[in-house]
């Protein structure tokens, strides 16, 4: 997250803080980004740490966005958030529910240590550019759960009411649904059933492509696609670990995402998941595939 923030410095046409950060990082350690969110704090005020998510448009198309965003809706993204913060065992984490408007959204810590308001500002700010991306509109960020009273900051209009910024233990954030959402045909009789499934899992993603969200893309109980992938020799399990150590291994060699962001992307549960699943279908580990792609 923080790469988005320098980009939304930079977006804002701000200088960025000096700090020492490689662009293949994907976990920083929580001093250092506090050093940088005060260090944003002092210079430009409490104000722009909520308009830095702005940055997020410049990460788009990389797969962490692609994986957060393809085929979600809020509740699918804000999933996925969380999920992705259970992987890099984040010691602040976000906590929902959904509302009529929106969602009743909070910043908490698994440890004593409370996230601080430049913290809080920070991800909400994020969260509003991303579920921008997908597509929602009149997304704001209110001290209310009623949508008509003052909010905090619209994103839509980039403004901040600076009198509201102050920490609280719980949020809101509203938005309109854009119900436009394009219909894409997986159901084709010409493919046999594992061609269909692996097709179901590339369009659903590899963060939500359960035995459960597979079989309803195809329209099919869970206990028919079971039935038709043994048929053939296939079982649900297998098929999705494939995909997921196939497409790790193309990003291993890509070299520019590291081991916990490229584990997260392909749909593992944690670091040691992704060990241990590539392992066995490659017969080595991710390093030591990464190591023998680079003396090729």
């Amino acid at each position: 997250m923080l790469q988005v923030l320098r980009s939304g410095l930079q977006l804002h046409q701000q200088a960025i803080p000096d700090l020492d950060l490689s662009p293949n990082q994907a976990t920083v350690p929580l001093a250092t980004k506090r050093e940088f969110l005060n260090a944003v704090e002092r210079r430009y005020g409490l104000a722009l740490l909520l308009k830095l998510g702005r940055g997020a448009i410049f990460h788009a198309n990389t797969p962490t966005a692609h994986a957060l965003l393809h085929q979600s809706d809020a509740k699918a993204f804000l999933r996925k958030w969380q999920r992705m913060e259970r992987y890099i065992h984040g010691n602040h984490y976000i906590d929902y529910k959904f509302t009529e408007s929106g969602a009743q959204i909070s910043h908490l810590s698994r440890e004593d240590d409370a996230p601080s308001l430049e913290e809080d500002l920070a991800v909400f700010g994020v969260l509003c550019a991303m579920l921008n991306m997908l597509g929602l509109t009149d997304i704001v960020l209110s001290q209310h759960a009623d949508p008509k009273l003052p909010v905090t900051y619209c994103y839509t209009r980039n403004h901040v009411e600076t009198s509201q910024l102050r920490k609280r233990e719980t949020w809101f954030l509203h938005w309109r649904t854009n119900s436009d959402q394009p219909h894409i045909q997986l159901h084709q009789t010409s493919l046999n059933w594992k061609d269909r499934t692996e097709r179901a899992i590339e369009h659903l993603g590899m963060l939500d492509c359960s035995l459960e969200n597979v079989a309803k893309a195809l329209h099919v109980s869970t206990r028919s696609l079971q039935r038709y992938l043994r048929h053939e020799k296939a079982k649900f399990a297998q098929v999705v670990q494939e995909i997921r150590v196939n497409h790790a291994a193309q990003l291993l060699l890509n070299e520019q995402h590291c081991l916990a962001e490229i584990g997260f992307i392909c749909g593992f549960s944690d670091q040691a998941h992704f060990t241990r699943m590539f392992t066995q279908w490659n017969g080595m580990s991710p390093t030591a595939y990464l190591r023998m792609s680079e003396s090729r």
